[in-house]
């Protein structure tokens, strides 16, 4: 089952001291009413009862939609510690969580990864896939003077897929989602991910297995 504990949280605005919870780990399979409070935020949002102030409260949970064979730990702080874990998970040296191979096992270090996870795993998508699409977006955009500090799949308020970009000056913006590069970059990059388990998939993941690939191409020609 879900596990949480509770902390007293002064309100920046009123100084009014309340009760948060703190949730340590998720389970959908078992609680299915919190899937759709991690996708909406709402486990990291307090709210001041006495003034109505809102805070974004930070802290680590794993994620486990065990219906569908996935864990996500999210991890605001280092992750080092999670990714080693669940590379013990893998060998079967946690058989507390699970040994099944066929999980998922993905560290976030940011709400936002978390929710473009989810939201993959919602549109039956490999978010590998996903990583491998963003810097061929980030260079058709760069092409066009748009400076991008960081991008995300998401979904439109119509239900239209498309990329959430941060921009450099703050604001955010939306490009489409190319249906065509996604299935060109599933097929292109097949062989590689079958070979791939890491767990930390995310823009700096991409790059480096684009440089490995780009150096293995040049060394066999």
């Amino acid at each position: 089952m879900s596990q949480h504990h509770t902390e007293t949280i002064p309100c920046p605005e009123c100084g009014e001291k309340t009760e948060f919870t703190v949730w340590d780990s998720v389970n959908t399979a078992l609680d299915p009413e919190m899937k759709a409070r991690v996708r909406t935020g709402e486990l990291f949002l307090w709210t001041c009862p006495a003034c109505g102030a809102k805070r974004w409260i930070e802290y680590a949970t794993l994620y486990h939609q065990m219906e569908d064979h996935v864990m996500i730990w999210y991890t605001p702080n280092d992750p080092s510690e999670a990714i080693r874990h669940f590379e013990t998970v893998k060998r079967g040296g946690d058989t507390a969580l699970t040994t099944d191979a066929d999980y998922r096992f993905r560290v976030v270090t940011s709400r936002f990864q978390l929710r473009e996870k989810l939201m993959a795993l919602d549109e039956g998508l490999d978010d590998r896939v996903l990583e491998l699409m963003k810097p061929f977006e980030l260079l058709a955009l760069q092409m066009e003077n748009v400076r991008i500090d960081e991008i995300f799949f998401d979904k439109a308020p119509d239900g239209e897929r498309v990329f959430a970009l941060r921009l450099a000056d703050g604001r955010w913006a939306r490009a489409p989602f190319e249906q065509g590069l996604y299935d060109h970059v599933a097929e292109s990059w097949a062989d590689e991910l079958a070979k791939d388990d890491s767990v930390r998939i995310d823009f700096s993941w991409a790059w480096t297995l684009m440089d490995e690939n780009r150096d293995g191409d040049e060394s066999d020609g």
